[in-house]
């Protein structure tokens, strides 16, 4: 059996046949990669496709919470621009950017800073 083998393998060798073509011996490696990109990209276009969508949905008298922090009535949305009111007794207002409203709370009663999503 041995033999046989050993004879195989050099007829390959005088052949000029050394086994797969190279791209062939790669595939695994290939598909190992295409696995990490799609576990590492499709939940980043996810969560900034869900970002997208509640910026969207922003509007006036939405309750916000902001990367710093602070949370505000939303008085007025603008472009690039959120005019945020957070004190109510002192009508304090705060002008933000967008980038800077970090979550919308859904219930406006009911705002507990740990539904905020990172």
């Amino acid at each position: 059996m041995f033999d046989f083998l050993s004879a195989q393998a050099s007829m390959a060798v005088l052949l000029g046949q050394d086994g797969p073509p190279n791209w062939w011996r790669m595939w695994p490696w290939l598909a190992i990669l295409g696995v990490m990109l799609l576990v590492m990209i499709l939940p980043g276009r996810q969560q900034a496709k869900k970002r997208k969508e509640m910026m969207a949905g922003m509007s006036k008298n939405d309750r916000v919470l902001t990367r710093g922090g602070i949370i505000g009535v939303v008085m007025e949305v603008r472009d690039q621009e959120v005019i945020l009111k957070v004190d109510e007794s002192n009508n304090t207002r705060m002008h933000f950017t967008k980038q800077a409203i970090q979550h919308v709370f859904a219930d406006k009663d009911d705002i507990d800073p740990s539904q905020a999503g990172s």
